[in-house]
Order: structure tokens, then sequence, then C-alpha cells
């Protein structure tokens, strides 16, 4: 019997209970002989029927183990066990992958998978051996060293009213001109989805406090001696059914409300969105109020410097009009060729690198990556050659 649950009623035992629904309290009930296990339907609440040990495996792989202990068709709480023993903590049979030893699975690459945590921790030991011996390893070139922090430095954004780097804890980059418009447009985005995703957490936090308890036919299994104590009367089934539909109803209609403001919400951040960088960008000093793009040009070879010649009609054309031309960039047309275009700039920028480290080698500054730089070079040289665009 089910001595675990109280289980020690006298039952029918000429098989007539077996697969038929218990309407009854089953508190007290012994299944009989011939379909001894008790059964819970995983699609019903306190739905139960007296099975067969082999009709335990049906509807529900959850609870596919006849346990004989309690007389439940309960789970197998070995993991990678594909038939359990004895009870529910002891296997007789692994899954396809998995060793048995002592009634427990365990799997068959457990040794690969433990040479790699070896090989990966030994891998973050290094790592970090080798970060703290380069935190205090002294400088060997203190110019070099102060250059490239300057350069560094340098390199940040800067306040054009300070000329320092911007504060990273008080700068406003939602309203503040630092990268383009993009990057306000995409702090603001940022700002936005924080806002939204704490909104639904306060949503799902209130709506869990409001149900912050569960009914017992729902928090607990077959298993659970709480379970049966739930379903013991139909009454007090029916209550807390009444509570699982309100709440299904509550989650439905708030996942709901969630999903249609999102995407209202969206729409409307994203023409906010377009009409504020219309805005932000008629305020600002960008690049674009120093451009004049001009089209209907003819197509000119590019073995010709047109450069000044547009540049002077373009003078003459707005003389007087207080416009000053600073300097004109064509767009060439080279898709036919643009493999040697691109070989070419890298060859001219190599040949200014190598110029430059020869100056610094005479100079006394030593750079390990010259010789490799050279012997690539080189090798560009007899692969690409001079083509003289």
């Amino acid at each position: 019997g089910a001595s675990s649950v109280g289980f020690g009623g006298s039952g029918e035992e000429d098989g007539s209970m077996c697969r038929t629904h218990l309407n009854d309290s089953v508190a007290g009930f012994r299944c009989p002989q011939v379909c001894p296990f008790l059964r819970s339907d995983p699609s019903k609440i306190c739905d139960f029927r007296c099975v067969t040990a082999e009709e335990c495996n049906d509807h529900n792989p959850l609870a596919s183990f006849p346990d004989p202990q309690t007389m439940f068709c309960s789970s197998c709480r070995v993991a990678g066990c594909v038939e359990c023993g004895l009870h529910s903590r002891q296997c007789r049979k692994c899954h396809e992958g998995y060793e048995l030893i002592d009634e427990i699975c365990y799997d068959s690459n457990r040794f690969i998978w433990r040479g790699f945590y070896v090989v990966g921790g030994l891998g973050v030991v290094y790592i970090i051996t080798y970060l703290i011996m380069l935190a205090n390893r002294p400088p060997v070139n203190r110019e070099v060293t102060e250059h490239a922090l300057r350069f560094r430095r340098y390199s940040q954004m800067h306040n054009e009213a300070t000329g320092q780097p911007y504060e990273l804890c008080q700068t406003d980059v939602q309203n503040s001109y630092i990268a383009g418009v993009g990057a306000v447009l995409h702090f603001r985005w940022m700002w936005a989805a924080a806002i939204a995703s704490g909104s639904v957490a306060i949503c799902l936090v209130v709506l869990a406090l409001v149900f912050g308890r569960r009914p017992d036919i729902v928090k607990y299994t077959v298993e659970n001696e709480k379970y049966f104590e739930a379903c013991s009367e139909q009454r007090k089934v029916e209550d807390q059914m009444k509570e699982v539909e309100i709440m299904e109803h509550a989650f439905f209609y708030v996942v709901l409300g969630i999903y249609i403001v999102a995407t209202i919400s969206s729409l409307i951040f994203a023409i906010y969105q377009r009409d504020f960088a219309a805005k932000f960008l008629a305020k600002s000093t960008t690049m674009q109020d120093y451009t004049l793009l001009i089209e209907g040009l003819p197509r000119l070879p590019g073995t010709q410097r047109i450069e000044e010649a547009l540049a002077s009609a373009l003078r003459g054309a707005l003389l007087g009009s207080g416009a000053e031309i600073v300097g004109i960039s064509p767009l060439w047309d080279y898709r036919r060729c643009a493999n040697e275009i691109n070989e070419q700039v890298a060859w001219e920028l190599e040949e200014r690198v190598v110029v430059l480290e020869r100056r610094l080698e005479e100079e006394g500054f030593w750079s390990p990556r010259s010789s490799t730089r050279r012997s690539r070079r080189a090798e560009s040289a007899r692969r690409v050659g001079y083509f003289g665009f």
C-alpha cells in the first residue's frame, strides 16, 4: 500500500476500477492487485486512475516509473536513466551515452569534459598570470610609452568647450552631440529600452504579489502528500480551479496588454526618434553644413588631376556669395578595377610606414615589427607590382 500518503483502505479486487476515473476522494484508497499503481493524468487536474506497471509509461513520460514503495506512477530521479530499479533513486538501465556505475548513470565522455575544464582552468590561470606580470613589467622605452599614452588620450572624444575628454558619469549622452546623431539616438533608445524593461518587470512583480500563493493542485505533484489533500474534496477542487482560472486570465490579459503597449510604443518612439534627429541636426553644426554635393559633371578619365580645375570653376561661380572652397573630392567610379586600386593604396601606405620606421631606427628607436614588415612588403611587391595610378 501507499503508506506515505495514508493509503490503506480496501479497494475492489476484481479489476473494475482499472483505468477508470476515480471521481471520489483518493485519500485512503488502494488500487486493486490487478492494477495496483495510481497514476495522475498530466493533462487534467485531480484525475487519477489505477493502472498496471506497464501502463505507467503511457501518456506521461515524466511519471513512467511504477514505484513499488509508494505504489505511484512517479518519475525516475536518476539523471540519464531510462529504467529505474527498486526505487526512484536507483537505476537499472541508462540511456545511450551513459555508463551505469553503482546504480547511477555517468556520462561516457566525462573524462574528456574534465580534461577540457582542466585545460580551460590552466588557460585562465595563464592569462591572469600574464596580465599581472605585464602590469608589473617596467617600460623599456618610456618615450614611446608616453607617446602612445598621449595618442590614446588624444583619440578620445573631447569636449569642444573645455578641450578635455568627456566625463564618464556627468555627460548627457542623450542630448549632447559627441559622436554624431546616431550615437545620440542609440543612447536614447537604450534609455527607452531600460524604461520598458523596468515597466514590464514592475507589472509582473505586482501580478506575482497579487497571486503570491498558487493553489495546491498546481503547486504540488502527485508524489506529494499535499496534492492528495488538495484533491480530497470536490468543493475544494472547484474553489482551487476558480483560483487557477482567475490567475490564468489575469496573466493572459496582462501579457497581451504588454505586447500591445510595446508594439504601439515602439511605433510612436520610432516617429519621435525621426523627428528628434531632424531637429537635432538642424541646430547642430556638422560637416554636412560645410559640404556641397555637385551632380551632373561629365565623365572624366582618372589620369587627369581635375581638383584644381573644378575648384577654380566653383570659386568663380560662387564669387561674391561669401562661400570659400576649401577642397574638392571627386567621386571616381573604379568598380571594374577595385582590387588593383586597393592593393596600390596598401602599397603606398606600406611605403610610407617603411620610410618612417627607417627614420626611427636611425634615431635609435627600433621596432621588432620592422623586419616582418619588410619581408611582407617585399612579397607584396613581387605579387602586386606598381600600377602608377
